[in-house]
């Protein structure tokens, strides 16, 4: 479970701002986000008038200074030329129309003033010192002179002084009030579009919570959500209704696997176990208390006491692979150990379980079953006793090749089959159905500010893609599962195929295929079961020639080749060189008058020592603790049959080996 549950909120983190926006409901926030859009254009309209109005209005204010000063330098020639200083003074009192025009002066070549509207002209400001038509700015305030021309001959200067800031003062305060006015009406239609259009916002959104959280209350996943709009919340409707679908599919599935499994395990006779690994506490199903010969809830209840059930010899290895496994030191859970029964005897247990480990990472449960093979493993000594007794017997009448074939063949199979049954008990116990309901409960923790938490929370903006990438990992569970099921159903075939080959010993030959090598080694290399590979880390490389399809006894090579590639891996696992690399290689030689095509499996383990090549074909002898030396036997008594042979090389310990698989090529076409 993810620490984070349905009633403990997110922790609020940010500015004070961003915890006080947190805690209103999304009504709230989107009117404060229209206000706060409304407020900006209005400072920034406010910012651009500012720094863009003084430019402008001087501007106006010097080309309208212009053309009062044009007009009344063309009015006052005739004055200027006839020397009449009443109607020129006259001619400047009109300027006082303009309350921004607070002085004239009418000079004459000469430098004498003809006329004047006010008092003296600055030092800095006499007709020889302007240009004509150019306006100057000095002490705040404008100057403009304008010569007084008849027939290109001058008659006199106009200067103009005008008040600049008043002007401008007069014009400021009219745009503010304009601006105050444009902002409490832009406020006022914020407020109005908020409150208009915040239903079509928030209606997908607590529609969409509602859905998720009746899903969450009643695991019913046919609920679908209406789509109620045609923008990204309307996708997310869609994708959310398309992950039920998958969900649904993939809950009727996981039912009907359980139920299954259920079924066969009853069938089995297995009991179920659960340990809470942090206080220790142990449940058992009735079916396992009946097969040590308890009744219901007479088995003790914590770990410690039933590991005092556990035989003394077996005690330290189920504690201590326990301990692995947890640890991550192997990948899977499965000990046998003698339990004493409630008559005091003992029965042969085999328990499997897959650990639940919480956010972190660290195991907080397991649970598993307990499989009673009394029987199977009493029958195994009764076997090996047998075994041991068909060994001298066959011996003495050239006969222990079959039978030891016969088990180590099947033998590397049930491995594969085994790695698969683990793969998908593991897959169901790991899967990612639970995740639908913590999204759900986020979804409903923040349903007063989802729009908020999906757009500006950390957690909230990665929640559509990840319901997107948890429905893909929902199929890819399930197609890891068919795959593994596939892989069992080809298992099942092939033991069933080496038993039928046995019982007709007598024959010679076995079924012949037409087949292209590259099959025959991805074939072989499938019954390895490629998640072990993965799991120890293998790397494996393919180097196949373009050959056209033979006709070859498939099982009998898919033996040979899947024995070299179980040996390469356990070469490999055992070896401490930092890269394992499998290598698959086919690819056609010339062997005398006659073509043929050569298999061969590489690998990067401990090799072989040059004083163990003369014996590593030899019926019995083996380099593996757990080894029974009969694979490799087998694997040239069967290549002799087919008219081949097998071989190997290795640079000795610590380099490798290459194991190679030699057979005469019999065209498929040819022979149909």
């Amino acid at each position: 479970m993810s620490p984070t549950s349905e009633s403990t909120p997110l922790p609020l983190t940010g500015g004070f701002w961003s915890r006080w926006m947190a805690k209103r409901t999304l009504k709230h926030k989107l009117t404060a986000l229209n206000m706060a859009v409304a407020a900006v254009m209005t400072v920034t309209m406010g910012f651009l008038a500012i720094v863009f109005l003084p430019i402008w209005f001087g501007q106006i204010f010097q080309r309208d200074l212009a053309s009062v000063t044009d007009i009344i330098a063309r009015n006052v020639k005739a004055a200027v030329a006839f020397g009449d200083q009443a109607t020129a003074a006259d001619l400047l009192k009109s300027l006082q129309v303009k309350p921004e025009i607070t002085g004239a002066w009418l000079y004459l070549p000469n430098g004498d003033v003809c006329a004047q509207l006010s008092g003296s002209l600055p030092a800095a400001i006499e007709p020889g010192r302007l240009e004509d038509g150019i306006a100057r700015f000095h002490s705040g305030d404008f100057y403009l002179l304008r010569n007084v021309t008849l027939e290109d001959r001058v008659l006199g200067h106009l200067i103009v002084r005008a008040d600049f800031f008043t002007a401008a003062a007069s014009l400021i305060w009219n745009i503010v009030g304009v601006g105050l006015l444009v902002a409490a009406l832009a406020v006022a239609v914020a407020i109005y579009l908020a409150d208009r259009l915040q239903g079509v916002v928030l209606d997908p959104v607590l529609h969409l919570a509602a859905t998720a959280r009746r899903v969450a209350i009643g695991n019913d996943y046919s609920i679908r959500a209406e789509r109620r709009t045609q923008d990204e919340l309307g996708d997310l409707t869609d994708s959310f209704n398309q992950m039920l679908t998958e969900i649904q599919a993939q809950d009727s599935e996981l039912q009907l696997g359980q139920a299954r499994y259920q079924h066969a395990l009853e069938g089995a006779r297995d009991g179920f176990w659960e340990v809470n690994l942090a206080t220790g506490a142990l449940l058992f199903s009735s079916s396992y208390e009946r097969i040590l010969g308890y009744k219901d809830f007479e088995m003790p209840t914590t770990i410690d006491a039933y590991l005092a059930l556990v035989h003394p010899e077996d005690r330290q290895r189920v504690v201590q692979r326990r301990t692995d496994y947890l640890a991550g030191v192997v990948p899977t859970f499965d000990v046998e150990a003698r339990v004493r029964h409630k008559d005091g005897t003992y029965r042969w247990i085999l328990a499997r379980a897959a650990a639940v480990r919480d956010a972190a990472g660290h195991p907080v449960r397991m649970a598993g079953s307990h499989s009673d093979i009394t029987e199977r493993r009493n029958a195994e000594l009764e076997m090996h006793s047998l075994h041991h007794q068909l060994l001298i017997a066959s011996r003495r009448a050239g006969m222990a090749e079959v039978a030891t074939s016969v088990l180590h063949n099947v033998g590397n199979v049930l491995n594969s089959v085994n790695v698969s049954a683990n793969v998908i008990a593991n897959s169901i116990h790991q899967s990612h159905v639970k995740d639908v309901a913590r999204i759900s409960g986020l979804l409903e923790a923040h349903a007063a500010n989802l729009g908020d938490y999906l757009t500006t929370d950390p957690r909230g903006v990665r929640v559509p893609g990840y319901l997107a990438q948890l429905g893909a990992q929902l199929i890819r569970e399930n197609e890891e599962r068919e795959s593994e099921i596939e892989s069992l159903r080809a298992n099942v075939d092939h033991i069933k195929l080496i038993v039928s080959m046995q019982q007709g010993l007598a024959k010679s030959g076995g079924w012949t295929e037409s087949l292209t090598p590259q099959q025959v080694l991805d074939q072989a290399l499938a019954a390895i079961n490629v998640s072990s590979l993965d799991r120890h880390r293998i790397h494996v490389e393919k180097h196949y020639e373009e050959l056209s399809p033979l006709l070859i006894d498939k099982h009998q090579v898919l033996q040979i080749l899947v024995n070299f590639i179980n040996n390469a891996k356990h070469a490999m696992v055992n070896s401490t060189a930092e890269r394992r690399v499998l290598t698959l290689r086919a690819r056609r030689i010339t062997g005398g008058d006659q073509e043929q095509i050569r298999f061969e499996v590489g690998d990067t383990g401990v090799g072989i020592a040059p004083e163990v090549g003369p014996k590593i074909f030899s019926q019995g002898f083996t380099t593996r603790v757990d080894g029974h030396g009969f694979g490799l036997h087998s694997g040239v008594i069967a290549a002799r049959n087919m008219g081949g042979a097998l071989e190997f090389a290795s640079e000795g310990p610590g380099r490798g080996a290459v194991f190679s698989l030699i057979l005469p090529i019999t065209s498929g076409e040819t022979a149909a």
